[in-house]
């Protein structure tokens, strides 16, 4: 993880990552099977750290963290520019933070089962995030069953731009390559002002309380000016 570490902060020092799309196989992926007619695929025991139980500092906002198990709360997100699954388009970071008071970026791969629910669990905020004005994008890491990733967001319809981390350079500036699923609330001068590592119980009423959390305290900073 060390590593990673300072290979992802070693990157954000040389500029915006630059990422394309690559796939091969076609079969299909579901929350309740992960990568279905796939025995390699891990169980739900075998999840990397979820973030089942509330451990101290282990919920949203994470202030104080160590920057060796992740981003502290008020650093400046590393900035990406990546291509959707299909290898189309390519999204900048500093385009997407700055055109929305609020953006949530969602880190995921398809290992674990519990951790895709509650991505479908935060899609279904897209519509409410949408009428706060904030925005919402996804970055997938898995390179097995790209095509399989596909599938299970062609399926599920999820309401978000899902971008693809070819070489895993941006999950790794993030420092969440140690998680199924990580969440990012980034403010539009691209500072970070919420993380969450692994799978929150609730993620829904979590991802939501933290959102209204972030937009009022933005609202006294602008009282206070």
């Amino acid at each position: 993880m060390r590593i990673v570490a300072l290979l992802g902060l070693t990157l954000i020092l040389h500029g915006a990552v630059a990422v394309g799309a690559d796939g091969t196989t076609d079969d299909s992926v579901s929350p309740e099977g992960v990568i279905a007619g796939d025995s390699t695929a891990a169980s739900e025991e075998e999840c990397l750290p979820c973030g089942d139980e509330e451990e101290e500092g282990g919920l949203f906002g994470l202030l104080g963290v160590d920057e060796e198990e992740g981003l502290r709360v008020g650093v400046q997100a590393p900035s990406f520019a990546l291509q959707d699954l299909d290898g189309k388009g390519r999204l900048k970071s500093e385009e997407a933070f700055a055109a929305r008071p609020l953006t949530v970026v969602i880190f995921w791969d398809s290992y674990c089962p519990k951790c895709l629910r509650a991505l479908v669990d935060y899609a279904r905020f897209a519509e409410e995030a949408d009428s706060l004005g904030v925005g919402m994008l996804s970055i997938n890491f898995d390179h097995e069953h790209l095509a399989k990733v596909r599938a299970f967001v062609k399926g599920e319809k999820l309401p978000f731009p899902v971008l693809w981390d070819a070489d895993e350079r941006v999950v790794g500036a993030y420092l969440a390559m140690g998680h199924d699923i990580s969440l990012f609330v980034v403010d539009n001068k691209g500072q970070v002002r919420a993380v969450r590592y692994g799978r929150p119980s609730e993620p829904l009423e979590e991802l939501r309380a933290e959102v209204r959390s972030v937009l009022r305290s933005i609202a006294r900073e602008r009282a206070e000016e």
